[in-house]
């Protein structure tokens, strides 16, 4: 499945066909309570785009909290933010 994926993903043009495309995929086989994937509308942009398995989570809302993005942006490696909950403000 993640060798087909990576040659999908090659044939995208953009990262909202990629980040629609992968929570698709990754829900069909994994089937995660909820995925959600951002990334910025640009390049050191404030702004962040993203996409939903619940529809529940909006790039909008991502940008309005910054110790959330300051976790996020922490490292390079993908975020369990679940893990994360506790360094967290309550309202984010």
């Amino acid at each position: 499945m993640l060798a087909h994926l990576i040659e999908e993903v090659r044939q995208r043009d953009s990262l909202g066909d990629v980040a629609s495309l992968v929570t698709m995929r990754v829900d069909a086989v994994l089937h995660p309570a909820s995925l959600h994937i951002f990334y910025r509308a640009r390049e050191r942009s404030e702004r962040f785009d993203g996409h939903s398995s619940s529809g529940g989570v909006s790039g909008v809302q991502l940008s309005a909290q910054p110790a959330l993005l300051r976790l996020l942006e922490s490292g390079e490696s993908i975020r369990d933010v679940p893990a994360g909950v506790q360094t967290l403000p309550l309202h984010e």
